[in-house]
């Protein structure tokens, strides 16, 4: 079974998804690690300090760089928004490239719709599950853990590009 953590300690900040034996066994360890540092102040370098254990998201760890910028409404406007799935797919887009989340939670993603007034209808909140049913079985999302998405690899390029010209 897969478990995810996230901690923040003043500007240090350290988010694991793996397994529960970790959790079980060696949290206290990463907490005190994260405490020590927080407390002397100190950030380690990049690439250096606590280093996730095996099965951990040490990739996506770093935020996600991009030049793609603008609100979830411009977004949906760049992508021609003319569904709920295509709303899923711009709120998806903005946390992904304007905030630099590598995953975000249902919730994440249902204000981000909500924030795009536009192109927002109450029924698209009603069929969410099915939108991202689609969206998962078309390869355009990923679910990460339950109820934990990211956008796929293959259609994140696209989108890139698509966002980037546009």
């Amino acid at each position: 079974m897969s478990s995810k953590i996230r901690i923040k300690n003043g500007t240090i900040e350290v988010e694991y998804e793996g397994t529960e034996e970790f959790i079980k066994n060696d949290l206290l360890k990463l907490i005190s690690s994260v405490s020590e540092l927080s407390r002397k102040g100190k950030q380690p370098p990049p690439g250096e300090g606590i280093e996730p254990p095996e099965g951990g998201r040490k990739e996506d760890e770093k935020p996600i760089e991009s030049k793609i910028s603008g609100t979830t409404a411009n977004l949906a406007a760049k992508l021609n928004c003319k569904s709920g799935p295509d709303l899923v797919v711009a709120a998806c887009s903005y946390l992904t490239f304007v905030e630099g989340k590598s995953s975000f939670s249902r919730k994440m993603i249902i204000g981000q719709m909500k924030s795009a007034a536009p192109y927002y209808k109450e029924t698209y909140l009603h069929n969410l599950s099915s939108y991202l049913s689609r969206l998962l079985k078309g390869g355009k999302l990923n679910e990460t853990s339950k109820g934990v998405y990211s956008i796929a690899p293959p259609f994140r390029k696209e989108l890139e590009t698509t966002l980037a010209i546009s």
